[in-house]
């Protein structure tokens, strides 16, 4: 006889929430047609595409008040780029390579290299969601356990009263 404890469906959700949030932020990273990067020594990450440059967010349905966002138009300037550097807190030759990997072929291909690899993250995504599968199907096996046991004793407490007439 299964007896279901009940601290046991409270902890599969819990499970069940925390692979749902991994899944979640790796999915995001996936499908992101920008590139995950950060300079070396530096802390700050950002996503860069051939048109823009943008601080990370947690997603981006959140809007943060630090948010900035380099365009390639603003690139083009007479390398005047105090305004990026006040914007972003990067330092002057952070934003020439930021700028550069957007004329720059050499930079274009490897953020492309960068974008392709980071597909990879489709696989942890699905692993999640395996994942996710073994507390859903325990969760699902205790609750049928619970309401096969709630109906034998509904059907048990008929039978009992019927012989009692």
């Amino acid at each position: 006889m299964v007896k279901v404890k009940p601290q046991e469906p409270p902890i599969f959700i819990f499970f069940i929430v925390v692979l749902y949030v991994i899944s979640l932020s790796f999915l995001s990273i996936a499908v992101s047609s920008s590139a995950l990067v950060k300079f070396k020594g530096g802390d700050q990450w950002l996503w860069l595409n051939h048109e823009e440059a943008h601080s990370t967010g947690v997603h981006n349905l959140i809007i943060r008040s630090d948010d900035w966002v380099i365009k390639k138009t603003e690139c083009r300037q007479d390398n005047n780029y105090e305004d990026l550097m006040t914007k972003t807190n990067f330092d002057e030759k952070q934003i020439k390579v930021i700028c550069n990997s957007f004329f720059d072929e050499k930079e274009f291909s490897v953020i492309d290299k960068i974008i392709k690899e980071k597909k990879f993250f489709y696989f942890l995504v699905v692993g999640a969601i395996f994942l996710m599968l073994i507390p859903i199907s325990k969760l699902m096996a205790m609750l049928r356990a619970k309401n096969a046991r709630r109906h034998i004793l509904y059907k048990y407490n008929c039978y009992k009263r019927q012989r009692s007439r």
